[in-house]
């Protein structure tokens, strides 16, 4: 059971970093920045683990931390990437791996100063449980901060959103509002840094943005969204975490994860036209009254895919030690892609869609594989090509098990009596 008089500002802590971080992950995810969010983090993190060298403790420890973010927002803001002539992403990356560079160079200094590491490492890895109504306030601050700056610039965010070269050309006034955005990101990961950690706190800013564009249609409800799932995944995942005795910062990041994908996205056509669909995990999806054929679809099972056998006798290679070395919360990545994308064939049939009640498109696993053997010209040769039919005919044109293509398809050519005349592999395209 779990005491939620003690716990409670563990839980409004964790869900308003969740909200917060969520929201801001909106613009980042539809800028297409996705480097910002650990860039401008790391850079908080390099400034706290050198105010602890400075002697900080404590919440004086936020004001280093502050201060390295904002200085990294204020050089991205002052940077053109079209002068520059170096795309947005190339200029995040190069200051993210000066940022990491530094925060790892204090972070071994502490050794050699003799100076305990403790708490700049929970900095590190996320501490939430240990936070109170204090830490509470801050990040209160924070949001009443990002809410104020949000309604401000709504407009101006928008246009931004969609292309800061179209946005300049309509009169926006970019380079200000583009340098408070920033100013604004450097804040609000700066005082969310307890929930998961600098490591992790990427998950929060990316996973409930991308569901939200997945789920809703509208720069409003985009945002709207985003909060809510974020808070969500802070609040849910800390629940989970406490009941069943798993690290929080970790939970709290494998739950925002599983927001993302678990359903389907199809094209289907009809009479009135071509008409984008998305489902849940339950396979339902609202349709119009008509008829309606299936024209292609992407199944999403990303987060459930079944997890390599390893073998236990195997040495342990330098990333497994590596791994074991920095501790487990470094497994509470985004899960990789698992999806299968196909494309409708003429055996696919149209289904009636009727008000009122529930119609059936098939389409989906179980697939089957397709042999198609050809004989050339030359009669000392034969051709063959695979293909994986859904149930409905449908053939696949791209199938991802934790992000990579399964192993090659194998067959073997025997003779009647079972004797083996050649064998090989398909090659995938």
């Amino acid at each position: 059971m779990i005491d939620l008089l003690f716990w409670a500002p563990v839980m409004c802590c964790g869900a308003l970093a969740g909200a917060t971080t969520g929201m801001l992950g909106t613009y980042i995810v539809g800028m297409r920045v996705p480097f910002l969010g650990v860039c401008v983090s790391h850079a908080a993190l390099a400034g706290a683990v050198f105010g602890s060298l400075c002697g900080l403790t404590g919440p004086a420890l936020m004001l280093p931390a502050l201060a390295g973010a904002a200085a990294t927002a204020l050089a991205l803001g002052v940077l053109d990437p079209e002068s520059a002539r170096v795309d947005s992403n190339v200029l995040l990356g190069m200051l993210f791996s000066l940022t990491m560079g530094l925060a790892f160079l204090g972070l071994g200094l502490f050794s050699v100063y003799g100076i305990s590491d403790n708490e700049v490492r929970s900095l590190l890895w996320g501490s939430l449980n240990f936070c109170r109504w204090r830490d509470f306030h801050i990040m209160a601050g924070a949001a009443i901060l990002e809410v104020l700056v949000v309604a401000a610039f709504y407009k101006e965010l928008r246009a931004i959103l969609f292309s800061r070269a179209h946005a300049a050309a309509a009169g926006v006034t970019v380079t200000p509002v583009w340098t408070i955005f920033l100013i604004l990101t450097s804040v609000v990961l700066t005082v969310n840094f307890q929930t998961v950690g600098g490591l992790m706190i990427y998950s929060l800013l990316t996973n409930p943005a991308v569901a939200a564009f997945l789920l809703v249609k509208g720069y409003g409800k985009a945002l709207a969204l985003s909060a809510i799932l974020g808070l969500a995944s802070g609040l849910g995942g800390f629940l989970l975490a406490a009941l069943a005795d798993l690290p929080t910062g970790a939970m709290i990041v494998i739950l925002s994860s599983l927001l993302v994908g678990q359903g389907f996205r199809a094209v289907v056509y009809g009479d009135k036209g071509f008409l984008k669909v998305r489902g849940d995990e339950s396979g339902k999806a609202p349709l119009p009254v008509g008829q309606w054929k299936l024209q292609a679809y992407m199944l999403d099972r990303t987060g459930m895919a079944v997890p390599k056998k390893t073998d236990s006798k195997a040495e342990p290679s330098v990333i497994d030690i590596l791994m074991q070395a920095l501790g487990p919360t470094m497994a509470a990545r985004a899960p990789r892609s698992t999806s299968v994308s196909a494309t409708a064939s003429s055996k696919c049939e149209p289904v009636e869609v009727i008000e009122g009640k529930t119609s059936v498109l098939p389409f989906g696993p179980p697939y089957r594989p397709v042999v198609d053997v050809q004989y050339p010209q030359d009669a000392n040769m034969v051709s063959l090509g695979m293909s994986l039919l859904g149930v409905a005919g449908e053939i696949c044109t791209d199938m991802r098990v934790n992000g990579n293509r399964p192993g090659k398809p194998k067959f073997t050519i025997t003779t009647a009596d079972g004797k083996t005349v050649a064998e090989g592999e398909f090659e995938y395209g």
